[in-house]
């Protein structure tokens, strides 16, 4: 999906998932939570600004009417500042494959809980596995030509601290979903042209 359509379907949906998240992400870490920006420009590259490597990526998959896929780029450092939030003890000094799940789990309950929030709307989807890895250096990063990215600065009540989290997402329509959306037109169209026949062969009284 080009830039010029995905803006639009992302800026329509912004608002409300900035709000949707900061409530989920602060039932997830039992603090509240505050998340502000969201700007939205075109993807070009390899795209970092405001994190030091390395970083940690969080590449995850959604299913609706359009697969969607999500890059979440966040400081290394703030996956440890995630696993004490979550247990309520120290900063870990040194990082491990332990505090990467805490990072997966927490993205794991956000996107659940937005999927029962959105489950009866246009914007419905399926959350796919999610893999965490890190990045090394900006040459690693495998984010998507021609995809939209959006700078997100989140932090909790008792805390001046502000933490960045760069969003980068690309998306593509599902063939059976625009293939079930024309045969409901098609359909409609059938039954207009059969009410339209009936109605004519009463007025003959061929009926």
């Amino acid at each position: 999906m080009q830039y010029s359509e995905l803006n639009p379907r992302y800026a329509a949906m912004a608002k409300e998932l900035v709000e949707l998240v900061g409530e989920a992400a602060g039932q997830v870490l039992m603090s509240q939570i505050t998340v502000s920006g969201g700007d939205q420009q075109e993807l070009t590259g390899e795209f970092a600004p405001g994190h030091e490597f390395p970083l940690l990526q969080v590449y995850m998959t959604v299913t609706g009417k359009v697969a969607y896929e999500h890059f979440l780029l966040i400081d290394k450092s703030l996956a440890g500042l995630i696993y004490s939030w979550m247990i309520g003890g120290d900063v870990p000094e040194e990082l491990t494959d332990e505090h990467f799940d805490a990072v997966k789990e927490v993205v794991g309950q956000i996107a659940g809980q937005l999927q029962a929030a959105m489950g009866d709307e246009e914007g419905a989807f399926t959350p796919g596995d999610i893999l965490v890895s890190e990045i090394e250096a900006a040459e690693a990063l495998s984010l998507p030509e021609g995809g939209l990215v959006a700078t997100y600065k989140f932090k909790k009540s008792d805390s001046d601290q502000e933490y960045q989290v760069t969003h980068a997402v690309q998306g593509e329509i599902i063939e059976e979903a625009a293939a079930d959306a024309e045969g409901g037109e098609a359909e409609t169209e059938g039954e207009d042209v059969a009410v339209e026949d009936a109605a004519d062969a009463e007025d003959t009284g061929e009926a």
